[in-house]
C-alpha cells in the first residue's frame, strides 16, 4: 500500500499518518460538514429504530415471551447507545469545525 491514496480525480489525497488522525488535505469544512449530517442522520435513525423496538417490548401481545421482551429492551438500550455515541461524534466535529473556523478568522 503506498503513502497516498486516491478515490477519484476529484476527491482529496490521504497521507497515511494524517488519515488517522483525521486530518483531510483539501475542502476539510465541506468534509467535515458532511460528517456532522451524517453522524446526525445516523443517530436519528437509531433513536426511531429504538422507538419501534421499545413499542414491541411494551405492548402486549399472547405470543410474546419474557426472551422476546429482553431481546427487544436490549436492543432497544444498544440503540440508544449508538445513538448518543454518533451524537457526540457529531458534536466532537461540530467543536472542531468551529476551531477551524475561528484560525481562519483570525489568520
Amino acid at each position: 500500500m503506498s503513502c497516498f491514496l486516491c478515490y477519484s480525480r476529484n476527491r482529496p489525497y490521504f497521507v497515511k499518518s494524517q488519515w488517522k488522525e483525521g486530518i483531510i488535505l483539501g475542502n476539510n469544512e465541506k468534509n467535515i460538514t458532511n460528517k456532522i449530517i451524517d453522524y446526525k442522520r445516523f443517530a436519528f435513525i437509531l433513536v426511531s429504530l429504538s422507538v419501534f423496538l421499545y413499542l414491541g417490548a411494551v405492548l402486549p401481545v399472547e405470543e410474546k415471551t419474557l426472551l422476546k421482551t429482553y431481546m427487544l429492551m436490549g436492543g432497544t438500550v444498544v440503540m440508544l447507545g449508538f445513538s448518543g455515541l454518533f451524537f457526540y461524534q457529531a458534536a466532537r466535529w461540530k467543536k472542531k469545525l468551529a476551531e477551524m473556523e475561528d484560525e481562519q478568522v483570525n489568520m
